[in-house]
């Protein structure tokens, strides 16, 4: 099932990328990287976000990548390449389902 379209605007590599399935799972660290770069190249705004409860520790580690991307001023078309980038990578490492 396809994601919900971002609220930023986006590429269409960017929405191609995000709605691809790999066969097997990348590392937390490389899906922390890969849902920071989704967050801020999609245009969400941390700001405002939900927040996150005591005990929702994935939620806080997402959380803080989210924050750490947003800390070195990336822009949000930088990251939506980089986004596509890590994707690509993944797509050679993990594979993808058809």
């Amino acid at each position: 099932m396809p994601r919900e379209n971002p609220p930023g605007p986006v590429t269409p590599e960017f929405l191609a990328a995000s709605n691809i399935k790999f066969n097997s799972h990348p590392t937390n660290e490389e899906k922390l990287d890969m849902y920071a770069h989704y967050k801020v190249g999609g245009g969400y705004d941390l700001a405002t976000a939900e927040p996150v409860g005591t005990f929702q520790f994935e939620e806080k580690a997402k959380r803080r990548a989210w924050q750490a991307l947003v800390d070195t001023g990336i822009s949000a078309e930088d990251a939506q390449k980089k986004y596509v980038e890590i994707v690509e990578g993944f797509k050679a490492k993990y594979g993808v389902q058809s």
